[in-house]
């Protein structure tokens, strides 16, 4: 039997073995020539993350400058009569107060200009034909706002959605229905769901271009280079910014005040304008070292270990350079972003502080995985030789499963025929030999031993495949428990994009437990997190003591477990019918071991939908008491 099993086992091996690690260890070569690109990847997710925020912040603190000028310039006029003209003393006091004032206009309800008057040549010279309505200059605005309509229905089109019944809905409610507050919201809305169309649909965003273009609009010049991966060639991106010729008149139409750029001679200049109650417009124009100061506190951490992040203007120029050893092509960032419409042509740019930490580290990265590569080759074959033992062992040993049982049959059934023999004779008087009977009584009583003897040897052999679940408890801190459990599990998850969090109430809670048992029960609670975490990849371990008990909360943003399934989840086998959870491979197991273990500590273990979707798996475990109180 042996021989014949031999090479049918080993190409059995080769199929299910051999090729298939063959397979794997080809696509992770070419995993390994794909490193670089995945890494710079990763860079790029995360100097996105860091260029976003500051392009944020940025905003708001242009937002926060305008409304600190119309402060400034409405408390200036705020003693003048109705229909007195402002007094051009207080306003330049102004520019003494506010270093982002630096000169500062007033200019009547026919745009004729007050102040500064011509003797000012130099502002007379810049500014008077724009002011005065007669010279219209580019004005900027974000072109995916700009044609948010186009976006929106291309977008309704391809996924089939019904915008136009929400439209109805909106036309036939009644006007006072709607509060400047709701349109503000949906405006803003459909704002944003246009920006990120633009950004991830390249067919809408060719489209949208093209219908720019068409319209006479300009798009605004970019002062970055961008090279390409294939060929190394450098090209300038589009921008997100389109520019209109508009006069002042009709910048300034419709609204309160605000800030409008321009560039002259490749500058750019900022004006701010507010109307006041009299009918006139005043403004300054904003001093430019003083605004770049104020934005230039949104970043915070120009240059760390790993990143440069920092502010180039409408030239390509950085605000503010860190020190450096060695010379970089600025214009050349590694993620960049356009700031604002206020600010035309000025980007937030992110760097690698080493241009070559992609290279080496992938290079790195190839080496370990060549190595991991060979030992497992190495360990392919090694693990089939011992699977082939193991299996040869095997049927060696249900070959002597099946002579044992034999063996056992025959010898049981020996002394049981002798002493049915010498029972039968003794019964029928046929020895009347009080020497013979005694000596078959003897025999009967050996025969009867070696019975009992072979019993217990199979009952004893029953007992090998018996795995009977033991606890060693101890004293344990489960805070310790619990920080060391997450902190093992962190670094894989962070890789799969999970955020990881962690919380303790105390530093220090003792718990009487199988410290290896408990923590399979919390892995298994983490697991199902992971595995049921779509979007929001968040998990967080929270502990909290009580009067006597200490709660381990495990929270996830995942799909959460509808409400009728609550009660059933910590069956064995028990899966929830869901076309989501379906996609997803599991046993049906963890939650019920978990429940095992945590019962065995006399705890519980609950299950809660969480406020804004998610799950929490809450663990109650007895806290050891000293002293009559609870650590």
């Amino acid at each position: 039997m042996k021989g014949t099993i031999k090479p049918t086992a080993g190409i059995l091996f080769i199929l299910s073995v051999l090729i298939p690690g063959m397979f794997l260890g080809y696509f992770a070569l070419r995993a390994v020539d794909r490193e670089e690109v995945y890494i710079e990847k990763q860079f790029e997710d995360t100097l996105l993350a860091d260029v976003m925020y500051a392009i944020s912040v940025i905003n708001n603190e242009l937002k926060k400058i305008n409304r600190e000028l119309e402060d400034e310039f409405r408390s200036a006029i705020r003693e003048n009569l109705p229909g007195d003209k402002p007094s051009r003393e207080k306003f330049v006091l102004l520019t003494e107060k506010n270093m982002l004032i630096d000169i500062p206009f007033l200019v009547t309800e026919d745009f004729t200009l007050l102040w500064p008057d011509n003797k000012d040549e130099e502002f007379f010279h810049q500014h008077n034909g724009f002011l005065t309505n007669k010279v219209s200059i580019p004005v900027y605005q974000n072109i995916a706002i700009a044609y948010k309509e186009i976006i929106v229905n291309k977008q309704q089109i391809k996924n089939n959605l019904l915008w136009s019944n929400a439209s109805d809905v909106e036309k036939n409610r009644e006007p006072d229905s709607l509060s400047n507050e709701t349109d503000i919201l949906n405006e803003e809305y459909m704002n944003q769901n246009a920006r990120i169309q633009f950004e991830q649909d390249e067919e809408v965003r060719d489209m949208v271009y093209e219908q720019a273009i068409e319209e006479g609009n300009e798009l605004i010049p970019r002062s970055i280079v961008q090279v390409q991966k294939k060929d190394k060639k450098q090209i300038t991106p589009e921008s997100v910014f389109i520019s209109r010729q508009l006069s002042f008149s009709e910048i300034t139409q419709g609204q309160n005040s605000g800030l409008i750029p321009r560039i002259m001679e490749n500058d750019l200049v900022l004006y701010f304008w507010t109307k006041i109650d009299s009918g006139y417009i005043a403004g300054c124009i904003i001093r430019e070292e003083a605004y770049k100061d104020r934005l230039l506190t949104c970043i915070q951490y120009v240059y760390t270990r790993v990143r440069i992040l920092t502010i180039l203007d409408e030239d390509g120029i950085p605000l503010i350079l860190p020190e450096e050893n060695h010379s970089r092509n600025w214009r050349i960032p590694i993620v960049s972003r356009e700031i604002s419409e206020i600010l035309p042509r000025w980007e937030v740019a992110a760097y690698l502080t080493d241009p070559d930490i992609i290279t080496s580290r992938a290079r790195s990265i190839a080496l370990v995985m060549w190595v991991l590569i060979f030992l497992f080759i190495i360990s392919i074959i090694t693990g089939g030789i011992l699977i082939l033992k193991s299996f040869y062992s095997e049927i060696i040993l249900a070959q002597q499963k099946t002579t044992f049982v034999s063996n056992v049959s025959h010898e049981l059934k020996t002394p049981l025929t002798s002493i049915r023999l010498f029972a039968e004779m003794l019964k029928e008087e046929r020895l009347p030999d009080r020497d013979k009977q005694k000596k078959y009584l003897t025999l009967m009583v050996s025969e009867t031993e070696r019975l009992s003897r072979l019993i217990n040897n199979v009952l004893d052999f029953s007992k090998i495949g018996r795995n009977k679940k033991q606890y060693h408890k101890e004293k344990t801190d489960i805070i310790h428990l619990c920080h060391t459990l997450m902190e093992d599990q962190r670094l894989r998850l962070e890789q799969q994009g999970f955020v990881i969090e962690f919380s303790a109430s105390k530093d220090k809670v003792m718990v009487n437990a199988d410290s290896g048992s408990l923590k399979q029960a919390l892995l298994n609670l983490i697991a199902n997190a992971e595995k049921y975490s779509a979007l929001q990849k968040v998990i967080t371990l929270e502990l909290i003591t009580t009067d006597g008990y200490i709660q381990i909360n495990i929270k996830d943003r995942g799909i959460g477990i509808p409400v009728k399934y609550a009660k059933k989840i910590f069956r064995e086998f028990f899966r929830v019918d869901d076309s989501l959870t379906s996609r997803v491979r599991g046993s049906g197991l963890g939650l019920a071991i978990a429940r095992k273990i945590i019962t065995a500590h006399h705890g519980t273990i609950r299950y809660f939908p969480r406020e804004g979707g998610g799950s929490i798996f809450q663990v109650t475990l007895p806290v050891l008491q000293t002293g009559g109180k609870n650590e």
